[in-house]
């Protein structure tokens, strides 16, 4: 197996979309580990020269992941655990997600008011409604209260 192949390779699953270093290791660890010829020194070498050459980028498709999912309604609890599925470092993680609690209390309100209406529920069984469906999206409990009260 040449650089050249796995590197071709890589440049296809990135022109598809943008990916951590981990899932286009996996990738092309899956599509070339079945050859004989198959060195993991040749991956290894082509990631570090993408990383140099600032086409795969952790931070960036970190930035990229969470501006799709919160504009999908997601919260910083299930995005985490998504980017932490990704193999994405926990550093990167917290700095995307954390450096501004507002923006999270805004895009909750914009769901709320989408989903259920711009009157905040009076009784339990409507709060309990509306917090299950926030939970389940990902914010966080002392968010959804913040929110509901």
């Amino acid at each position: 197996m040449t650089v050249s192949k796995i590197r071709l390779a890589a440049m296809n699953f990135l022109a598809q979309r943008e990916h951590s270093v981990a899932e286009l290791t996996n990738k092309l660890f899956k599509k070339f580990s079945p050859n004989d010829n198959f060195c993991m020194e040749e991956l290894e070498l082509v990631i570090s020269s993408l990383i140099a050459d600032n086409l795969l980028n952790d931070e960036r498709f970190t930035q990229m992941f969470v501006s799709s999912r919160v504009a999908k309604g997601f919260g910083p609890i299930k995005i985490a655990y998504e980017l932490t599925q990704k193999e994405v470092a926990q550093d990167i993680i917290e700095a995307q997600l954390y450096r501004d609690p507002e923006v999270w209390l805004e895009q909750m309100e914009k769901l709320r008011t989408k989903k259920f209406g711009k009157l905040i529920p009076q009784n339990v069984k409507e709060k309990s409604r509306q917090f299950r469906y926030f939970y389940q999206r990902g914010y966080s409990a002392e968010q959804i209260n913040l929110m509901l009260n």
